[in-house]
């Protein structure tokens, strides 16, 4: 559950960003002030820096998920595999007469 959450919270803050950009496209769509569409360019700019990192930060997240998930997987065969062991303890012989 825990990796469900961190991955929605890293989408989620990736969405905002996009929405921010999409936002920002706009307003210089309608600005004609040369200032004010330099301005909003660089915010545009620094912001899809900050949607490139977010991304790969969820492809880490995703990969760090996936192998301690792995991780899980194999301790769990091991510890299947301790369980089933086995061992003689002790030999009976008999015959009938």
């Amino acid at each position: 559950r825990w990796a469900a959450d961190r991955v929605y919270l890293l989408e989620k803050e990736l969405k905002d960003t996009k929405v921010r950009i999409r936002t920002l496209n706009n307003e210089a769509a309608n600005t004609s002030e040369p200032i004010d569409q330099l301005e909003i360019q660089k915010k545009i700019r620094e912001l899809e820096k900050r949607q490139r990192k977010q991304r790969q930060e969820i492809f880490d997240a995703e990969d760090r998920i996936k192998d301690h998930r792995d991780n899980m997987i194999e301790q769990m065969a091991q510890r299947i595999q301790r369980s089933f062991k086995e061992k003689q303890i002790f030999a009976v012989r008999w015959t009938l007469i």
